[in-house]
């Protein structure tokens, strides 16, 4: 038994090595860009550049929303957006969805009814993630939606 343990030491650490080496790069974009003021918004880290476009503006609860994301600097395989009620009183209100690829090949976009909320003034939060096939990036986004 106790010639069990290195080994298993050993594996473990070349899994952990491995993951570290050869897996995708995560990178996490933190930005202080407001989307919602002009429905438009440029962030980029680690060589990737991403610029979000909603429209139109101002946003309404119920109504369709465009997202617009063009890329540079990783291929996305998938896209996912979140949309999450912040800070809510009431059971949480949750929209997940893909970003399409559109006519260009960094294009994508997808359109959605904006969720409804009963409060005056809701906050959003819009979770980006996009999966590359050597690294992934993710990002967040603050919207404040009045009814």
């Amino acid at each position: 038994m106790n010639k069990i343990y290195p080994a298993l030491i050993i594996i473990l650490l070349a899994l952990v090595t491995g993951h570290y080496f050869f897996g995708p790069k995560e990178i996490f974009i933190k930005h202080k860009c407001h989307l919602q003021d002009t429905g438009v918004c440029n962030v980029s880290e680690g060589g990737v550049n991403l610029e979000l476009k909603i429209s139109p503006l101002p946003i309404s609860a119920t109504q369709d929303l465009t997202y617009e994301l063009t890329t540079t600097g990783i291929r996305p395989e998938s896209i996912t957006m979140r949309v999450l009620g912040h800070d809510m009183k009431m059971p949480r209100d949750e929209q997940v969805f893909e970003l399409e690829a559109f006519l260009k090949q960094n294009l994508f976009k997808a359109t959605r009814v904006f969720p409804a909320c009963t409060e005056k003034l809701m906050k959003w939060r819009l979770y980006l993630v996009i999966k590359g096939q050597d690294k992934w990036v993710r990002t967040t986004f603050d919207l404040e939606v009045k009814r």
